[in-house]
């Protein structure tokens, strides 16, 4: 064992990169998204999406109700994910609703009941791709799936029987989907066919065998929430409740521990510079879920040499 362990610290370098406060009164802030150079986030706490332009930030949509957790293209709008409200709102880029549509069909978006959808990824054929994660228990079963969204407005169950699958990338060039499950504490990776289903589900990587918490989580329910590919290739989870994102080759290897200043970090994206946004909260059960939203530069992210 403490072979392993030797190992495994040989494997583990922490950055010493400053971060940036972008927003520091953030509520409970999740899935950010880089649309240009303008960065959108919800805030699950305030029913309402902000965005960060400039160094300003702003409210760009709310609803009441809705609590929402991730942004996606769609169309020729956003599709916001409304986790709590158990809907999608699309949303044109000025910030105007457009439709509600996930708890019963319509003549526009014939859509199959969502569930309540969390993370989100646009593909390349006009859809999205989510998460509809089940109950958040480490005592519940394994009832999570991922579905699609198409563009016709039609929603399809792709994966099931998953522990609450959290964030979710797609890979257009490798045709390959990732999926954060996030009790199981491990990344699973699907390969996506041209009608949009998914196949061959294997593990990519064990977050307990390359990453094991140094200190045993004072949170029941930390695992593996959302996750992004780095310019350089990785690919970068958050790990909810243990203050830290790892960096992981392309293989599912570790190549660095990224350590946060809020426990419940939720996500993270890439800008065009090659820096990331990062959203996490300290509280996570007590209004107003204070978070922040903060800027890594891109050498948080380099490849040793």
């Amino acid at each position: 064992m403490a072979a392993i362990g030797a190992a495994l610290a040989a494997l583990v370098v922490t950055t010493g990169a400053t971060s940036k406060a972008l927003d520091t009164r953030a509520s409970y802030p999740e899935g950010p998204l880089y649309v240009g150079e303008t960065l959108y986030y919800a805030e699950m706490g305030a029913d309402r999406v902000s965005t960060i332009e400039k160094g300003r930030k702003r409210v760009f949509w709310s609803e009441p109700d809705c609590g929402p957790t991730a942004l996606a293209p769609y169309g020729e709008g956003l599709l916001v994910f409304c986790h709590i409200g158990e809907r999608f709102a699309l949303v044109d880029r000025a910030g105007r609703t457009v439709r509600h549509f996930g708890r019963e069909p319509d003549e526009v978006f014939p859509a199959r009941p969502v569930g309540h959808p969390n993370d989100g990824i646009a593909d390349d054929k006009g859809g999205v791709y989510f998460s509809d994660p089940g109950p958040f228990s480490k005592d519940a079963p394994a009832q999570g799936a991922v579905k699609r969204l198409g563009p016709d407005g039609v929603v399809t169950t792709v994966a099931s029987d998953l522990w609450y699958p959290n964030g979710i990338w797609f890979d257009a060039g490798a045709r390959a989907l990732f999926v954060d499950e996030h009790l199981a504490r491990r990344v699973l990776r699907f390969d996506v066919a041209a009608d949009g289903t998914l196949s061959n589900k294997t593990v990519f990587a064990e977050i307990d065998a390359i990453a094991p918490p140094s200190t045993a989580p004072f949170f029941r329910e930390a695992g593996v929430d959302g996750l992004e590919r780095a310019p350089n290739g990785d690919l970068v989870v958050a790990i909810y409740g243990e203050s830290r994102l790892l960096q992981l080759t392309p293989e599912g290897k570790l190549r660095r521990v990224i350590p946060t200043p809020f426990q419940y970090v939720t996500n993270i994206a890439f800008a065009p510079d090659g820096s990331a946004a990062v959203v996490g909260s300290f509280i996570n059960d007590q209004p107003p879920f204070p978070g922040q939203v903060i800027r890594l530069p891109p050498e948080a992210f380099a490849i040793p040499r």
